[in-house]
């Protein structure tokens, strides 16, 4: 996986949001961004320019960012791609989350 590509865990029974992966931690989890179509809690809501790339089936109208930088778990494989955050995506998420400290989620 590459930073930025934005995948579903097909073994995460508990969730079923589309993860943003950002870097391996280890065998077992990964740093990654959670979206929602949830407009609260501050999130962060993100436009079409922020995808440079998405699946027919993945529908980016009213789609926002949980700001806090997660672990995700490895266990939630197979994740299938869904598309991808543009330069200028990445580029918001990273300032968003900078100096965060990842919490299990």
């Amino acid at each position: 996986m590459k930073k930025g590509e934005i995948y579903f865990g097909i073994n995460n029974l508990e969730g079923g949001h589309p993860i943003v992966f950002l870097a391996d931690r280890d065998e077992y989890s990964f740093d990654g961004l959670m979206l929602t179509h949830s407009s609260g809690y501050g999130n962060i809501k993100l436009e079409s320019e922020h995808f440079s790339y998405v699946e027919p089936d993945f529908k980016i109208n009213n789609t926002h960012l949980v700001a806090r930088r997660l672990i995700k778990m490895t266990e939630w494989e197979p994740f299938v791609k869904k598309g991808e955050l543009s330069m200028s995506g990445l580029e918001l998420v990273m300032k968003l989350i900078d100096g965060q400290e990842a919490t299990y989620w």
